[in-house]
């Protein structure tokens, strides 16, 4: 029982409730703040957007993988064959979605530095066209490479 786990499991998982909480609260902001169309007048708008939604999905995926491997360590759960296939799932969602975060950041990143570049002469609207492809194909470019 969890009664019985020593004091660092108890530590780790009050940390990560903690974490959820505290993360889903930000998150949650994110989403409200970017989803005003205002903001997404250019593709950084999208770009953080996606980014705050991609954020909250690996908070997720975090959150089930710890308590999926606190149960499978305080229970016994005989299916050999569920305890694969699921520690692979979440390895991968795990993957996925960090790389995911980690490609966006840097797509803001790009986008901000050529609209530094290009000043007044930055194309707003090409910038939300170009973002509203880029989002799904990185995303399917990272899944098959993962």
């Amino acid at each position: 029982s969890l009664s019985g786990q020593k004091p660092m499991i108890k530590i780790t998982l009050a940390l990560v409730i903690i974490m959820l909480v505290v993360g889903m609260t930000s998150n949650i902001c994110s989403t409200l703040t970017f989803s005003h169309a205002h903001i997404r007048n250019v593709g950084c708008g999208y770009y953080l957007l996606v980014l705050s939604i991609a954020n909250q999905i690996t908070l997720s995926v975090f959150f089930c993988r710890f308590i999926y491997l606190l149960i499978s360590q305080t229970t016994i759960i005989s299916n050999q064959q569920f305890l694969n296939i699921t520690c692979v799932l979440f390895d991968f969602l795990l993957q996925l979605s960090i790389s995911f975060c980690d490609w966006l950041s840097t797509c803001i990143a790009c986008e901000r530095t050529v609209s530094v570049i290009k000043g007044i002469k930055f194309d707003k609207s090409l910038s939300v066209r170009t973002a509203k492809r880029i989002i799904p194909t990185l995303f399917i470019t990272i899944v098959s490479t993962l």
